[in-house]
């Protein structure tokens, strides 16, 4: 049974509150970027994991660095995502901090990987 937005941004939500507050913080900024620059994106799970659709179809997600039990989170981009330059592209980023210059990038990427 398909879940409704509401059970969707229910559970995105609730993936967030259980993160670090450092981690938290870059997640909600990764949310209030989406919410800025690509109103359309619906926030759900990706395998238990913070993301962003747009039309049904995953374009982005968050990756927990203490959940995962890795040195850094990673925001990473599914093939949905309209990050293509040429034959080569980087598909995942390192996150170790928030900064106004890491919410510019968000914003950025988010803008480019929506874009048609």
């Amino acid at each position: 049974m398909k879940k409704s937005a509401e059970e969707d941004r229910l559970e995105f939500e609730a993936a967030i509150a259980t993160m670090p507050e450092d981690e938290r913080a870059i997640a909600r900024a990764l949310a209030a970027a989406a919410a800025e620059v690509s109103p359309q994106l619906t926030p759900r799970l990706f395998y238990a994991m913070p993301a962003f659709a747009l039309d049904g179809k995953t374009i982005c997600f968050f990756q927990s660095a203490s959940k995962f039990k890795t040195r850094y989170c990673t925001l990473g981009f599914t093939d949905n995502a309209n990050l293509d330059d040429g034959t080569f592209w980087p598909t995942a980023f390192a996150v170790t901090k928030l900064t106004p210059e890491l919410e510019r990038q968000l914003r950025a990427l988010l803008r480019r990987a929506t874009s048609n």
